[in-house]
């Protein structure tokens, strides 16, 4: 029998609640360090889905179901996942009851920062059919478009590098993954680099390597292209290098 471990993580002066699924073989930690955090993937879609809109909300009620927008090839695309798993059986037991409503459903390994702004967040307080919902999605700017698009605030990324230097990594990859989700292309050029530094730091290799390739991509010519490109490759010659030969 699978227990349920209540976790309890203060952000931004507030408790958010998060209930993640256990099979008693990790404890659950915010940080992520206990090892990986799995998610099901419910829906990936070009067009937004809201939660009202989901389907079987009974089955989903046990989880956290959270909402997120990313990038790949030019192309926006939303997604729903429910979770979070402090082990792969246990995602795999809920994707077991949730395939009848949700086939084309995966179970995923979420990345760290990913996991770490999840169990920050404050569930939305008017969700459908009792669920808890939190909504990752860059936030709407205002028409006014005071900050412009993509600025950052200053006491944002100013945020983001003092977890950094703290060695708050999973917090400095989620307040840069934060400004680069809400600036896109037009985000500083020091987002999309720490963000590949915080995430590298966290034991999210694959995360940092698509934000030092983001970099390049967005600043070839920037002040800390040579930096990033030196990184990059340190992190490809690291997964190329054989494991030595038993002896």
């Amino acid at each position: 029998m699978k227990g349920l471990t209540l976790l309890r993580r203060v952000a931004a002066g507030m408790v958010a609640l998060g209930l993640v699924a256990s099979s008693g073989a990790a404890e659950g930690d915010p940080s992520g360090k206990h090892g990986a955090w799995y998610a099901v993937n419910l829906t990936s879609t070009l067009t937004p889905v809201e939660a009202k809109d989901l389907p079987a909300k009974d089955r989903l009620a046990t989880y956290t179901v959270y909402h997120t927008v990313f990038e790949r090839s030019g192309t926006r695309w939303h997604r729903w996942r429910a979770g979070l798993f402090a082990d792969k059986a246990g995602a795999k037991q809920a994707l077991a009851r949730l395939l009848a409503a949700y086939p084309s459903a995966w179970v995923v390994q979420v990345a760290p920062s990913e996991a770490e702004r999840v169990l920050a967040a404050v569930p939305v307080s008017d969700a459908p059919g009792g669920l808890r919902v939190v909504d990752l999605s860059p936030p709407s700017r205002s028409p006014g478009g005071l900050a412009g698009p993509g600025a950052a605030e200053p006491d944002a990324l100013e945020r983001a590098r003092e977890a950094l230097r703290s060695g708050d990594y999973g917090r400095a990859a989620a307040l840069y993954e934060q400004l680069v989700e809400t600036g896109g292309a037009n985000a500083p050029a020091e987002a999309w680099e720490y963000l590949g530094v915080a995430r590298e730091r966290a034991g999210d290799e694959a995360g940092a390597k698509e934000a030092y390739q983001r970099y390049l991509a967005l600043f070839p010519d920037g002040s800390g292209a040579e930096r990033v490109r030196q990184r990059l490759t340190a992190l490809l010659t690291a997964r190329s290098d054989p494991a030595p030969a038993l002896r």
